[in-house]
């Protein structure tokens, strides 16, 4: 279960790097949410209470990428 909150979290990151505006690159705008993830992580971890294990893999994916990671996840955790 805590591995699908974390894919859950780490999905909605991934959806926040979508471009904000026309005038900045994805390169750009992943750099700044790159750079605000130990801050992220910090006040997720403040308020779970877990502690950060390992680095979180970040990058910027299509929504088609997204979904097919989001249902592999919940085919592995998600048994019938």
């Amino acid at each position: 279960m805590r591995n699908l909150a974390v894919s859950f979290l780490t999905a909605c990151l991934l959806i926040r790097a979508a471009p904000a505006a026309a005038h900045t690159t994805a390169d750009e705008d992943s750099r700044e949410l790159f750079s605000e993830m130990p801050k992220i992580l910090a006040v997720l971890s403040g308020i779970t209470g877990w502690k950060n294990a390992k680095p979180v893999p970040a990058s910027i994916i299509s929504k088609d990428e997204l979904h097919r990671f989001i249902t592999g996840r919940m085919k592995q955790e998600m048994k019938p």
